[in-house]
């Protein structure tokens, strides 16, 4: 038997080499197939043919950046059949090509007699389009016939009886999104459909009112620049307390602070349970919980200043 390397680009391109028992690739001077590029390694590959299966098989030697066969790379010696495409440290690509599987014995590369007929064999195998040969007559699985006539549809399809309408039935819509109307407005039971809240924490400042909008899960209260809601107060400590929301429930709970937290007046020491406009005072620091609808106008803005708790 006889193969061929063929390179497709490179320094080397289109240079044939013809391959007996055994060819190293590398970038050594001992190597048969000796590719210059600092990215192939020494002793980088071979090719070798075992007699006991009559077949070619190509193994990586350790080298540094690989050995591709059909793009996958190796990590043991690999059987090689008719045609395949190597690749060598990402670097050298090269057909391997099968030229004879008559011989009695791989042929010696020196050995340049061979038949003219086995010679252009050689060189069609060599392009990278090749093909196994198929009968003309019948188009593979991967040709389009363009031959055949469109199959002819029944007589309901092919025509629409004139004055006929083809209309789509509507998708239902889930639970009371069925009721809903046209933008700007809601149609049937519109006080029975509860629309999504946005809750808001208005914390009263000196001269002003400032909005902090909650976050799902936890938001941290505090001086802290980690704070969710940072207040640059001195009297708040740097995480006072944390706001948590979840799943529509607001609870707050202090973090230890030095000048508490209150709600209703009195010190927390649990997780309280918070609703819609009760007051919390972060030491002296006043703020109300607010839940907004799509739609809503927010409340005038709490009185600036602080206040005391009841320890």
């Amino acid at each position: 038997m006889k193969a061929k390397l063929v390179s497709k680009w490179g320094e080397i391109e289109g240079a044939e080499y013809e391959i007996a028992d055994e060819a190293t690739i590398g970038r050594g001077e001992d190597s048969t197939i000796r590719i210059e590029a600092k990215a192939v390694s020494s002793r980088h590959a071979r090719i070798f043919f075992d007699n006991e299966r009559k077949r070619y098989y190509v193994e990586d030697l350790g080298s540094l950046n690989g050995t591709e066969l059909d793009g996958m790379t190796i990590s043991r010696a690999e059987p090689l059949s008719r045609l395949h495409v190597l690749r060598f440290a990402g670097v050298a690509e090269f057909l391997f090509v099968e030229v004879d599987r008559t011989a009695a014995a791989p042929a010696a590369k020196s050995d340049a007699a061979a038949p003219a007929a086995k010679h252009d064999a050689a060189a069609r195998a060599a392009k990278p389009d090749i093909a196994a040969p198929a009968a003309e007559s019948e188009p593979t699985t991967h040709q389009t016939r363009v031959d055949n006539e469109a199959p002819e549809l029944p007589a309901a399809l092919r025509e629409e009886p004139e004055g006929t309408r083809v209309e789509e039935a509507p998708v239902p819509l889930p639970g009371g999104l069925a009721e809903l109307g046209a933008p700007g407005g809601v149609a049937g039971k519109s006080e029975d459909i509860e629309l999504p809240q946005n809750y808001l924490l208005a914390v009263a400042t000196t001269g002003e009112t400032r909005r902090f909008e909650l976050a799902e899960g936890e938001n941290v209260v505090g001086r802290s620049l980690g704070a969710k809601i940072r207040l640059a107060d001195r009297d708040l400590s740097r995480r006072h307390a944390v706001v948590t929301l979840e799943a529509g429930r607001v609870t707050v709970r202090d973090l230890g602070s030095r000048n508490k937290t209150f709600v209703a007046g009195e010190a927390i020491e649990a997780e309280v349970e918070l609703q819609p406009e009760d007051v919390v005072l972060f030491g002296p620091v006043e703020a109300r919980l607010l839940a907004q609808s799509a739609g809503d106008t927010l409340p005038p803005p709490l009185e600036g200043g602080k206040k005391k708790g009841k320890e």
